[in-house]
């Protein structure tokens, strides 16, 4: 396995390894940029995972990003995608108890111009009843 990280030439972003030219038909045609509040950057055991769906019944890609990803780059990273299919954004923190897990769908328009930006946010709590995923907050019980 290589060590090079490519960049986005529009955000200057690293692209998560494997998240470019998924499709052999379909070229990148969106940039999701994932973006972690610097404080949950401490969560030891805390991570995003990421999965693309080309249809409903077929998951493309998946790839793991731990909390030590996004505090080891001040870049950020994002993801290339085609221009279908659907996004899972899923925040996971297992150290509390109960665990934590959040998940944003995003579910890509064919008709979204080439270079669309996506944004996901992700900002674990400091109170630890609540978890912030994109633009909605997330309560446990």
């Amino acid at each position: 396995m290589s060590d090079t990280i490519f960049r986005s030439t529009n955000s200057q972003r690293n692209i998560v390894p494997g998240w470019t030219n998924m499709l052999p038909d379909s070229p990148d045609w969106i940039e999701l940029q994932i973006d972690v509040d610097m404080q949950s950057w401490t969560r030891e055991h805390a991570c995003v995972l990421l999965q693309y769906w080309d249809s409903n019944d077929v998951l493309t890609k998946q790839a793991i990003l731990p909390m030590r990803a996004f505090s080891g780059d001040a870049a950020g990273w994002c993801a290339m995608l085609p221009n279908h299919g659907r996004v899972i954004v899923n925040a996971i923190d297992p150290t509390p108890r109960p665990p934590l897990l959040a998940t944003h769908i995003l579910t890509i328009d064919p008709k979204s111009p080439r270079g669309t930006v996506l944004n996901a946010e992700v900002r674990f709590p400091h109170d630890p009843g609540l978890l912030f995923l994109g633009e909605a907050a997330h309560t446990r019980n």
